[in-house]
């Protein structure tokens, strides 16, 4: 979409902003689909307002003046096609949700060290706690900015005997694959076990959740015509994750794995594919509100003709003669793009420009903010780590650090709800769970189909925008099933019970300790999993599906130690203390 003509497009540091009589289209009836945030307007008024425009949610945004006559933000975006305003309602939705994050919710312990580890973590596991508050919450994510000085040679072993094979260069792949040597499919399987392994034994727990971020956002699914190069792919995301924003992009869009998933291995000067330059401007770069216009979409895919995949190797191949020469233009990019062997140092300047773009900035942030905080963080702290990104020269770690120090993060207790692979992922955090010295492989690939019976097959999203980043795209009945399904397998050992090492679950839970009554078992598991006891209430209605009383002592209740112990344990996780964040 386009900004109206004649409107200067004011930061959020602006000073004064302009006013523009625009046409706006006030829905009537309309249609909004959660997995993708779209709007479908069915029926509309128009009508002509005066509106400012500003920066909000990471785009460009539109007040309107209230009864009160103050300036309030409007659910309404500027339509290139309708040339006016028309009704968002996953703008409607952020707006209302209010400006901070939403109210802390009983199930999680307002203990910040914790908090920090759900949030830059994929959950604690045991240790973690201890570990961090020895270092301190700062200088804990200083640490975890700087993945080199963590030791993380166990899961480096653990790892090593099952996935080898995916530090093989590309033309290795490549040729393995040729000559049968390798399984396609096995190798692609490997590929996504070997994400899920190091999200559930790294010690390196931010680089992964960065990895998984980025992996979201720049999307190759796994299962696709890439099996060549995706391993590698997958090693370049993770080597560039605290790095500049604008390397990792130029890395991102000539990578063998992007080129051959949106197609531009296949496009030439005569025949200019749109797909990557189309990705590059709505999602990976400033994004549908900034007003580049489809003609800006196939300049952009003209400038990205040339940069292929060669036939032989399977590796990036700059291919002059595919370049499309002559003038572009996007957004306020310009280059008169003469030569053919000009052409990968335009492409290099225009994806240089676009990571630095405003836009991207503030679009960065607010991925950023979501991930971290909640599905509508608060607007001042996306501008902050907007203008922070844009003064670091791209650069992601003093984002981060930003970030997870921020007093935005401090306050969103209980704002997220873990996604299905989060989810599974923290269960075998929270547990202890580690592999077999063989078997990692096996337990991560049935992580995976746990995950994928849960809606959220590992790296398998088919579309490029990735899965949906919010908690709200994630409480459907289905999901929410899968997630209690895939607890319950990972307690009682249904599916990975020869490749996980599972720690005796009692002594896991109390120690030496026995408590002397259900209610005491309760609470001091409740310790153990998630740091503080269940609500009293909650507490009481678990031991009640099971013909107990927080009183009943122990040795009354038949099997609570025993036989029952894995299915409570499994009900616990189940609930918002182990699914909220």
């Amino acid at each position: 979409t386009a900004a109206p003509a004649g409107v200067a497009l004011a930061g959020p540091a602006a000073a004064a902003v302009p006013t523009k009589r625009v046409t706006k289209f006030v829905a009537l009836a309309y249609r909004y689909d959660r997995a993708t945030d779209r709007t479908t307007v069915t029926k509309a008024t128009r009508t002509t307002v005066t509106v400012q425009v500003t920066k909000a949610y990471g785009r460009t945004a539109y007040k309107e003046r209230n009864a009160a006559g103050v300036w309030v933000l409007v659910p309404y975006v500027w339509s290139a096609a309708r040339a006016g305003l028309v009704y968002d309602h996953g703008l409607r939705l952020q707006l209302t949700r209010a400006s901070s994050v939403r109210a802390a919710v009983p199930y999680v312990t307002r203990d910040l060290d914790l908090h920090l580890l759900r949030r830059a973590t994929f959950g604690p596991a045991p240790g973690a706690l201890a570990e961090l508050r020895a270092l301190g919450r700062n200088a804990w994510v200083d640490r975890q900015l700087a993945p080199a000085t963590i030791d993380d040679r166990q899961c480096d072993a653990w790892l090593a005997a099952s996935f080898a094979h995916l530090d093989e260069p590309i033309w290795h792949v490549n040729e393995l694959l040729d000559n049968g040597s390798l399984s396609g499919w096995r190798h692609q399987r490997a590929i996504a076990s070997h994400q899920v392994a190091r999200q559930c034994w790294s010690k390196r727990q931010l680089l992964e959740v960065m990895v998984e971020f980025w992996s979201q956002l720049f999307n190759v699914d796994v299962w696709s015509d890439t099996a060549a190069s995706r391993a590698h792919y997958a090693r370049t995301l993770r080597a560039r994750a605290f790095g500049s924003y604008a390397d990792l992009l130029w890395a991102v869009v000539t990578h063998p794995a992007m080129l051959v998933y949106l197609n531009n291995a296949e496009s030439t000067d005569e025949h200019p594919n749109e797909n990557l330059g189309r990705e590059l401007l709505e999602l990976h770069s400033v994004g549908v509100g900034s007003p580049y216009g489809e003609a800006g979409v196939l300049d952009c895919a003209r400038v990205l003709t040339g940069l292929s995949v060669s036939r032989d190797s399977g590796e990036f191949l700059y291919a002059p003669w595919k370049h499309w020469v002559g003038p572009v233009r996007v957004l306020g990019f310009t280059d008169p793009n003469p030569t053919q062997t000009g052409g990968l140092a335009v492409a290099r300047r225009l994806v240089t420009y676009l990571a630095h773009h405003e836009d991207t900035a503030w679009r960065i942030a607010r991925r950023l903010a979501v991930q971290f905080v909640s599905d509508a963080p608060p607007q001042a702290l996306v501008d902050r780590l907007a203008r922070l990104y844009l003064a670091q020269g791209t650069r992601i770690a003093p984002v981060l650090r930003e970030l997870l120090t921020s007093p935005e993060l401090e306050a969103a207790h209980g704002a997220k709800v873990r996604r299905p692979q989060e989810y599974l992922v923290s269960v075998v955090r929270t547990l202890g769970y580690r592999p077999t010295l063989t078997g990692a492989a096996d337990a991560t690939g049935d992580l995976a189909w746990l995950m994928e019976a849960a809606g959220m097959s590992p790296l398998a999203r088919a579309t490029p925008d990735g899965y949906p980043l919010k908690s709200s795209a994630w409480l459907g009945t289905a999901a929410l099933l899968g997630r209690w399904n895939g607890a319950m397998d990972l307690v009682q050992g249904w599916t990975a019970r020869h490749s996980l090492v599972r720690p005796d679950l009692q002594g896991f839970l109390f120690g030496t300790a026995v408590p002397a009554t259900c209610g005491a078992a309760v609470d001091a598991a409740g310790r153990t999993l998630f740091g503080a006891p269940m609500l009293a209430a909650d507490r009481d209605a678990l031991l009640a599906v099971m013909g107990f009383t927080a009183s009943t002592p122990l040795g009354a209740a038949d099997g609570f130690l025993s036989w029952r112990l894995e299915h409570w344990v499994a009900a616990m996780l189940q609930t918002p203390y182990q699914l909220t964040a």
